[in-house]
């Protein structure tokens, strides 16, 4: 019984050395490191109910005057109302929510109607498939670098490639 007991112990301990391991987030917040946060999610899990997804609820909804973020209808500055919305984010959160629909809108939706005919979202696709590496784009596994690759790939025009690597490169710093 008491060998049965050890044996039930190092295995506990070893699920938790795996848990800590396998979790970085966890294991680098308890070490005091920010972690950085996903403006998608934070989208989805405090304005997702209402509002769907980030992408078609920016070109919907918002739209840039003067460079600021204003509502459509409201003709409100997002920046202004938000902090007092339903999901009352901090100003650190507001600020990332609206650098996020900035960028919808400045982008168009070209992710979304030339390249999820063949991949996955951009923030999945980037966040499994690429990695930044001596400050260039590339793939995780290839180590192709994605300014070169994008410029011939899916008929993207030389903008359009150019706009779809900072949009890559985007979802990485965040």
């Amino acid at each position: 019984m008491r060998a049965l007991n050890a044996w039930a112990g190092m295995i506990g301990a070893a699920i938790a050395a795996l848990a800590i391991l396998c979790a970085p987030g966890k294991a680098a917040a308890q070490a005091g490191q920010a972690q950085p946060v996903d403006p998608h999610a934070l989208f989805e899990e405090r304005c997702g109910r209402c509002h769907d997804h980030a992408g078609p609820f920016a070109r919907d909804h918002l739209e840039l005057r003067n460079g600021v973020v204003m509502g459509r209808t409201s003709r409100l500055p997002v920046p202004s109302y938000l902090p007092t919305h339903f999901g009352k984010p901090s100003t650190a959160e507001t600020d990332l929510l609206v650098e996020m629909f900035r960028l919808q809108l400045v982008r168009g939706g070209l992710y979304r109607e030339r390249c999820t005919i063949c991949h996955a979202p951009a923030r999945t696709l980037a966040r499994t498939k690429l990695i930044v590496r001596d400050g260039r784009l590339v793939g995780r596994y290839s180590g192709a670098d994605m300014k070169t690759f994008l410029s011939g790939h899916g008929r993207l025009t030389v903008e359009e490639a150019a706009m779809v690597e900072r949009m890559l490169r985007w979802q990485l710093v965040r």
